[in-house]
């Protein structure tokens, strides 16, 4: 019953007055949707059971404010004092917790038949997506499950953006498959593509919505009012609220203990904007980012910390303005969900691959945005000769004159707003830098021995101009063993698979968004069909990046890294010469000795 006193939404009502619909409602919808999406497979009816209960039970970890509180205790939780909002940063292993162990459920459960010797370890592992059963696991954690699929249409619904979805063709989204066992049914794929257009539009028109956002920081600015010098007693009856209570409980708790910070709070529900009259609303969406903002603000990743507070925290020590900075992305499909073979070709699509989703995943990836919030007018503008020569370890190119033509040109004389742009990515880079220094992102990792891998092969080759054949060939580089021993524990866990899991394509594809890559295709027959083959190359951004990050943060193990892909190559350098010479000649009767030498080589690269 605590689910029916939470919002789904968090803080979304501030902007969207329909956005009340609890979490007890989502859940119930879930429940429902995962009937549906299972009826009629071959799926015994205890298996079907399991899911539509751990549905029903996957949200019972959400606390008040559902991911809003996530965020707040996210920005503060190395505060000082503070470290016990690290309890709050995920509501999923609450969730685990409840169902496998809470007496309450335990109850309630053993009064129906079907349900009183289930298996609660199981049952938690499903509602959590962490289910060894990947095909049950489809229906309640996947790109296209029962959870996404209630929110996308409950929310879009209740904020005013009703997505036109029939509910009745969620039957038979799922198909048997001989290869996969379930598979996207092929004819139904028009239903997932509208689904995960209208969960984009969510994130992008509601979820992003720059007053949503201002009103979770005010509602992080209450919590740490409230805890910063609590004390023991306090804190444990924060904990006690936030674990047990319901919104009306934290509103309550936070009225009384924030009293400064939670009068702003109220003045946004109320409509007063603050942010917006005497100060000023900033947004620097990704086109004005440059591509070292770009990668940082995808890459940087600090465990049970907020990037943005972080960034926030080094801007004020800069220039103290009582400023909030927010970063908003949105996550783009990544899992190639399989779908079963259609048309003549019979040739196999993967979700991701589909023209439709790949604009939706060019559109995610493009949507990150950094948002400053001011409470006066800035007065950074002072100092913008000094952000300007800062800035040079950005962009060497840009000098005094040539910022201050664009500040006249782009930025229409706003000293503020360009000085806090370059404020802003200078920082960011330094973060970034600081980050490859001591654990480099999955992100990081990425581009790194990527560069690494295409300077080391162009400089033992004599070729300025190199590409990595295929994604597989880039697979195989990250994931070699000389890439794990340099890294050891801090080699990314999301790589630590024998294929490439969907997280790895997006990542090329972010690159490739942000400049940092240069992807060329060229069509190949394969089987009954054409297709497309990626080559993967270097930009002169990228390499500008990469070099910077090696002086300043990454020697020690990209050299490892280049020692060994050296030894790899060099005794090999007389076949990717005579490789190399067939390319550039193109003659049809040297096909056959080309794909003999191509397979002698360690690793595939092309012209």
């Amino acid at each position: 019953m605590r689910l029916r006193g939470i919002r789904q939404m968090g803080t979304a009502y501030v902007v969207f007055p329909g956005a009340h619909h609890t979490r007890f409602e989502h859940a119930i919808g879930t429940m429902g949707t995962a009937w549906l999406l299972t009826d009629g497979l071959p799926l015994s009816e205890e298996r079907r059971r399991l899911v539509r209960l751990a549905a029903l039970c996957h949200d019972l970890g959400h606390r008040p404010f559902s991911h809003s509180l996530e965020d707040a205790a996210r920005r503060h939780a190395e505060a000082p004092g503070l470290s016990f909002l690290t309890h709050f940063l995920d509501h999923e292993e609450r969730t685990y917790e409840l169902v496998a162990h809470d007496a309450e459920i335990g109850e309630v459960l053993s009064q129906f038949e079907d349900y009183a010797t289930i298996d609660r370890h199981e049952l938690a592992l499903l509602a959590t997506g962490r289910h060894p059963d990947r095909d049950l696991d489809l229906f309640t954690h996947s790109e296209i499950d029962a959870d996404r699929i209630d929110y996308v249409l409950r929310d879009n619904y209740y904020c005013g953006f009703a997505a036109g979805i029939d509910v009745e063709a969620l039957r038979g989204l799922y198909a048997p498959d001989p290869e996969f066992k379930l598979a996207l049914d092929s004819s139904r794929l028009y239903v997932a593509q509208q689904l995960l257009l209208a969960r984009f539009q969510l994130i992008a028109n509601v979820q992003n919505d720059p007053l949503i956002r201002l009103g979770d920081l005010l509602l992080a600015e209450c919590i740490q009012e409230a805890l910063a010098k609590a004390d023991s007693t306090l804190k444990a009856k924060f904990v006690a609220v936030a674990d047990l209570g319901q919104d009306a409980d934290l509103e309550q708790f936070l009225r009384q203990y924030a009293p400064v910070s939670w009068p702003v709070f109220e003045s946004l529900v109320s409509g007063k904007a603050p942010f917006s009259h005497d100060g000023r609303i900033l947004t620097y969406d990704f086109p004005v980012l440059s591509p070292v903002a770009r990668l940082g603000i995808q890459s940087l990743r600090l465990v049970g910390h907020s990037v943005a507070q972080q960034l926030q925290e080094r801007l004020e020590a800069e220039r103290p303005e009582g400023i909030l900075v927010d970063i908003t992305r949105a996550k783009a499909p990544v899992e190639p969900l399989p779908c079963t073979p259609a048309g003549q070709s019979r040739l196999r699509s993967r979700l991701t691959e589909l023209p439709a989703v790949r604009g939706i995943i060019a559109a995610s990836l493009g949507a990150a945005t950094i948002t400053v919030y001011t409470p006066s007018r800035l007065a950074i503008g002072v100092d913008f000769e000094r952000w300007v020569e800062r800035y040079r370890r950005v962009d060497p190119s840009l000098d005094a004159t040539k910022a201050a033509s664009i500040l006249a040109t782009v930025w229409a004389g706003d000293r503020d707003r360009f000085t806090l742009l370059l404020a802003l990515e200078t920082l960011l880079q330094d973060m970034l830098i600081a980050q490859v220094r001591v654990r480099p992102s999955r992100l990081d990792v990425l581009f790194m021995t990527l560069y690494q891998a295409l300077g080391t092969l162009s400089s033992l080759l004599d070729q300025p101009r190199l590409y990595l054949e295929g994604s597989e060939a880039l697979w195989a580089i990250v994931t070699a063993p000389w890439v794990k021993e340099a890294l050891g524990d801090g080699f990314p866990v999301d790589y630590r698979r024998s294929e490439a899991p969907g997280e790895f394509a997006g990542d090329l594809q972010y690159l490739e968004r942000c400049g940092l890559l240069y992807i060329v295709t060229r069509l190949e027959r394969g089987r009954n069909a054409f297709v497309e083959r990626p080559k993967y190359g270097t930009t002169g951004w990228g390499r500008q990046i990469a070099r910077r990050l090696t002086q300043q943060g990454a020697g020690t193990w990209l050299k490892r890294v280049e020692e060994a892909i050296a030894a790899s190559v060099s005794p090999h350098r007389a076949a990717y010469l005579d490789y190399f010479a067939m390319l550039a000649a193109e003659h049809p009767s040297d096909t056959g000795r080309r794909r003999e030498l191509r397979r002698q080589l360690p690793m595939p690269v092309t012209l």
